[in-house]
């Protein structure tokens, strides 16, 4: 299954949306009213986890283009989701000074992280995969409705009469 770099984008993008979409609904839930001033913090250390995480998504996405079944890709993105989740937790907890703590963090970052690599990689292939949709020529139809109009006047010429 190849891919170009323009849906490489479009995944990433998508699984960063993913991404601030679910945590917030999470954060909502769990913090119950705090969820503006989590989203001070996951989304520039978001932001930062999607540039450092392009590359070896990319590499990825590059390893399992000869790969048809997409349960692998669906698994294999969502570890790497999670790597990527467990990674910027744990940098944004050194930053914070809070190394042996936060525990709540990790325990949404990492799920919604792999769920979002996921949907945003499930998203893409989906479009990337999708048949193309046959576009009607116009001048085409209009041409053999002129030679279907021309054929059924009674002696006009035809092809055949060469």
């Amino acid at each position: 299954m190849a891919f170009t770099l323009a849906e490489f984008v479009r995944g990433a993008v998508a699984a960063w949306l993913a991404y601030l979409a679910l945590a917030t609904v999470v954060y909502l839930a769990v913090l119950q009213g705090y969820v503006v001033v989590a989203a001070m913090f996951y989304v520039p250390v978001s932001a930062v986890a999607l540039v450092l995480g392009s590359f070896p998504a990319y590499l990825l996405g590059w390893s399992l283009r000869r790969v048809r079944p997409l349960v692998v890709h669906l698994v294999a993105f969502g570890l790497l989701g999670m790597a990527v989740g467990f990674a910027a937790t744990a940098l944004f907890l050194l930053f914070q000074g809070d190394i042996g703590g936060g525990a709540l963090y990790y325990l949404v970052n990492v799920p919604v992280s792999a769920a979002s690599v996921a949907l945003g990689w499930r998203g893409t292939a989906r479009r990337a995969l999708r048949p193309p949709v046959a576009r009607e020529d116009h001048d085409a139809v209009a041409e053999d409705a002129a030679v279907a109009r021309a054929r059924a006047v009674p002696g006009a010429p035809t092809d055949d009469a060469r």
